[in-house]
C-alpha cells in the first residue's frame, strides 16, 4: 500500500492543498512553521485512525471529546473555523497481494486503486473522525477487454473505457461490510511515524549528569532490542546498511540489554553518541517494519539530528537504497540540506507559508507547496551553475547576481556590516546566494535565475559596457531599475572605495607578485598604476587599471602565465580582484555609501514583499 495522491482542506496552517502526487520517497523541507509536520499529522490522523475502525460497525465515526486538550484541539482546524470539516482526501495504490484480497470481495475485475476521504468535524463538543468516502476503482469487464484497453492506452494515451467506481463508504455510512472489512483488515498498522528524539532524563543520582541515556523513543528502542535477538540473515542486513554510514561501528553483545564491546570493555549502549544511537535505532525500526508491515507507510521527522553532515548524506544514500530493496513508503520532514544533496530532485517538495486572500477570512497565511523540481531544466541548469545540488536550492529566499567572486565577497561583508548597525530589516533574516554570471551566457543566467525564484531575484552590475550590457538583457525579463537591477556608477565594485584603502588591499596582494617580476619596466608600471588608483586620476579614464595590472603580472610573471594559458588571461583577472577584494574585506568597517543605499533598496524590496506576504 503506497499513498499516490492527497490532497488537504482546512487543517491547521492548511487552507487548502490541493491534489500532491506522492512517490516511493517523499521529502519536506521549508521554514519553521511552514507546515511540514501539519502535512504529515493530515495523512496519519486519515490512515492511522482505519486501524481502530470496527468491520461491525456501519458508521465508520470516532470520537474524542473536545475538552481533551481544548488550546489543540480547537486549532485542528484553519483559524479555528470548525463550521466546516477539515478534509483529507487520499488515493491509495495496492500492491498485487493487496489487489487480490480486495478484489475477493468486490464486483471490480481489477482494482487500480482507493479512494478515501476523511473529515474532521466538531459535533456537540465532540471531536469527530469521519471516514466519509471509501471508494474502490477499475475495471469490472473481462481481462480480455482490459488487455485491449492497455494497448489502446499505449497509442492513444486514453482510455477505451472509464474505470468504474464501486462505493463502499458514502456519506460516512458503509454500504458493502465485505468490502469494508477486508479493507480495514489489509491496512491495519500500515502507517507509522518516526521522530527520532526524545526528552533526556536527568535520573535519580544526587549528583546530575552523571548517568547516560538512551536518546531513542521507546518504540525505536524496542525495534533495536528485538532486533538484537533476531535472526542473523536480519541481524546482518542491519551491520551492512550500517557499515555504510559509519565504518567503525560496534556490534552488540546477543540479547536484549543492548550492550556492545568496545575495546574489550563491555558498554551499554547510551554511553555512546547520541548520532550512533540515532542511526541504528532508526535502521532497525526500518527493518523490524518491512519485515512485519509489509507495503507500510512510515514518516520521519528530521532524520538528520545529532548527525555529522557526512553521515547525513550517507544515511540519505542509505534510505534510497532501502527503499529499492524493500516494499515500503517513506515521507520525510528535513532541515538539511546534505540530506538534499543525496535526494532526487523529483522526491522534494518545498513547503511554504504565504498569505492569500481566504474567503469570508480576509487575507491569511496559509500552507503552500511546490515540487521543486516542476521544470527539471530550469532547476537542475541553475544548481549547476551555482556548483549546489538542486535540493540545496529549496533553500534558497533570495538570488542576487553579481559579475563575478569579488563582487559577492565585498556585499556579503557589506549585508553582515549594515546588520551589526541594525540597518537591515529583512535581506538578513532570508536565505541569500550570489550568482556569479561574469564568464556565462548573461541572456541564459538571467532567464534561469527569474524562472526559478520569479521576483527575489535582483541583478547588481558593474559600471562599464559589460554591465550595460547586462542591465538590457535583465530588463528583457521584467526586472525594474533600482527595485530590482541596480548598476554600479564605477566601472568595478571595488572603484567604490575610497582610494588609499583600495591601494592599500592591492599592494597587500601584489606583495606575492612584485618579488617573481624580473622587468624593472613592468615594475615602474605597477607603481605609476598604483599611484594612479591612489590620486584618483587613472580611475577617471576609460581603461580599467586592475584590468591593466593583471595584463602586466600575467605576461611577467611566468607561474601565472603557465597556469592560465590558452587564451585564459580574463580568468586571471577575475582571481586578482576576487584576491584584492577579500584583503579588502578583512579589514572594512564601514560600508561605501553607494554600496549601502543599494543594499537598503534591496532590503526595502523585500520588506514590501514581505508585508504583502508575496515571501
Amino acid at each position: 500500500m503506497k499513498v499516490a495522491e492527497f490532497g488537504i482542506e482546512n487543517f491547521r496552517s492548511i487552507y487548502s492543498l490541493p491534489n500532491l502526487h506522492a512517490q516511493k520517497l517523499n521529502v519536506f523541507i521549508g521554514k519553521n512553521n511552514a507546515g511540514k509536520s501539519a502535512i504529515l499529522d493530515a495523512l496519519f490522523i486519515a490512515l492511522k485512525n482505519i486501524s481502530y475502525l470496527s468491520p461491525a460497525i456501519s458508521s465508520p465515526i470516532l470520537s474524542e471529546p473536545a475538552d481533551t486538550c481544548p488550546e489543540q484541539l480547537s486549532k485542528l482546524w484553519f483559524f479555528g473555523g470548525h463550521e466546516k470539516p477539515a478534509i483529507i482526501r487520499i488515493k491509495l495504490e495496492l500492491n498485487r497481494e493487496e489487489k487480490s484480497e480486495l478484489s475477493e470481495s468486490s464486483a471490480l475485475e481489477d482494482i487500480k486503486y482507493v479512494e478515501l476521504e476523511v473529515h474532521i468535524t466538531y459535533e456537540e463538543n465532540n471531536i469527530e473522525w469521519k471516514l466519509q468516502k471509501l471508494n474502490l476503482v477499475g475495471y469490472s469487464f473481462p481481462s480480455i477487454i482490459q488487455k485491449t484497453n492497455k494497448v489502446y492506452k499505449s497509442i492513444t494515451k486514453q482510455d477505451l473505457q472509464e474505470y468504474n467506481i464501486e462505493k463502499i463508504v458514502e456519506d460516512a455510512h458503509v454500504l458493502n461490510n465485505e468490502a469494508f472489512s477486508k479493507f480495514l483488515e489489509i491496512s491495519k498498522d500500515k502507517i507509522f511515524r518516526l521522530i527520532p528524539y526524545t526528552y533526556i532524563e536527568e535520573g535519580n543520582t544526587r549528583i546530575k549528569g552523571l548517568l547516560r541515556f538512551l536518546s531513542l523513543p521507546t518504540d525505536m528502542i524496542d525495534c533495536l532490542r528485538r532486533l538484537n535477538d533476531a535472526e542473523t540473515e536480519l541481524k546482518s542486513k542491519f551491520y551492512n546498511f550500517l557499515q555504510e554510514i559509519t565504518p567503525y561501528h560496534t556490534y552488540y553483545i546477543e540479547g536484549r540489554d543492548l550492550l556492545k564491546q568496545w575495546e574489550f570493555i563491555t558498554l551499554r549502549t547510551e554511553c555512546f553518541g547520541s548520532g550512533e544511537q540515532l542511526i541504528e535505532g532508526l535502521l532497525a525500526t526500518l527493518i523490524i517494519l518491512s519485515r512485519e508491515h509489509q507495503g507500510c507507510i512510515v514518516m520521519i521527522e528530521e532524520p538528520e539530528v545529532h548527525l555529522h553532515p557526512e553521515y547525513v548524506r550517507r544515511l540519505a544514500r542509505i534510505l534510497r537504497k532501502f527503499l529499492k530493496e524493500n516494499d515500503m513508503q517513506l515521507f520525510i520532514v528535513t532541515q538539511s540540506p546534505d540530506f538534499l544533496k543525496e535526494i532526487d530532485w523529483e522526491s522534494v517538495f518545498v513547503v511554504r507559508l504565504k498569505k492569500k486572500e481566504v474567503p469570508s477570512l480576509g487575507p491569511k497565511f496559509t500552507t503552500t507547496v511546490d515540487k521543486l523540481g516542476k521544470d527539471k531544466f530550469v532547476a537542475e541548469g541553475l544548481a549547476l551553475d551555482l556548483g549546489i545540488s538542486v535540493g540545496e536550492l529549496a533553500f534558497i529566499d533570495v538570488l542576487i547576481l553579481v559579475e563575478g567572486k569579488a563582487d559577492e565577497d565585498i556585499l556579503r561583508r557589506c549585508i553582515q556590516i549594515l546588520s551589526e548597525q541594525g540597518k537591515l530589516q529583512n535581506l538578513n533574516f532570508y536565505s541569500t546566494e550570489f550568482y556569479k554570471i561574469a564568464q556565462l551566457n548573461k541572456d541564459s543566467a538571467i532567464k534561469l535565475a527569474t524562472e526559478f525564484l520569479r521576483n527575489q531575484v535582483f541583478v547588481v552590475a558593474d559600471g562599464d559596457e559589460e554591465g550595460k550590457r547586462i542591465i538590457e538583457t535583465a530588463k528583457k525579463y521584467n526586472l525594474k531599475i533600482n527595485e530590482n537591477v541596480f548598476q554600479w556608477s564605477a566601472k568595478d565594485i571595488l572603484y567604490l572605495f575610497d582610494s588609499n584603502v583600495l591601494s592599500k588591499a592591492i599592494e597587500k596582494v601584489l606583495d606575492k607578485y612584485k618579488s617573481r617580476i624580473k622587468e624593472d619596466n613592468a615594475v615602474d608600471n605597477i607603481s605609476e598604476l598604483l599611484k594612479g588608483i591612489r590620486n584618483g586620476s587613472t580611475l577617471a579614464r576609460d581603461r580599467d587599471p586592475l584590468r591593466d595590472l593583471a595584463t602586466i603580472i600575467f605576461q611577467n610573471v611566468e607561474e601565472i602565465k603557465n597556469k592560465y594559458r590558452n587564451g585564459k588571461e580574463r580568468e586571471f583577472y577575475y582571481m586578482l580582484k576576487a584576491e584584492i577584494a577579500r584583503a579588502l574585506v578583512d579589514e572594512l568597517s564601514q560600508v561605501p555609501l553607494e554600496i549601502e543605499k543599494v543594499i537598503l533598496l534591496i532590503d526595502a524590496v523585500l520588506t514590501r514583499k514581505r508585508e504583502r506576504r508575496e515571501m
